[in-house]
């Protein structure tokens, strides 16, 4: 069993550390503190899922499209 700390995590997701730290504090990433510090079982990465902005996972092939207002 191998312990990820957030900073590898992030890496790995490609998301930023403060990303990390949100999913385990929403529950979206099991994680155990140890001191001041959080580790996450590499196991425990299979299942996760990252959200982008428009609920899409990151890194999907559609993007979110803007609506521009036209100034008249």
């Amino acid at each position: 069993m191998k312990l990820l700390t957030t900073e590898e995590v992030a890496a790995r997701l490609g998301v930023s550390i403060r990303r990390v730290q949100a999913m385990i504090k929403s529950g979206s990433i099991k994680a155990d503190k140890m001191g001041r510090d959080w580790f996450i079982k590499e196991s425990d990465l299979a299942s996760v899922r990252v959200y982008g902005v428009a609920g899409r996972p990151e890194g999907s092939t559609k993007k979110a499209v803007s609506k521009k207002r036209s100034a008249k």
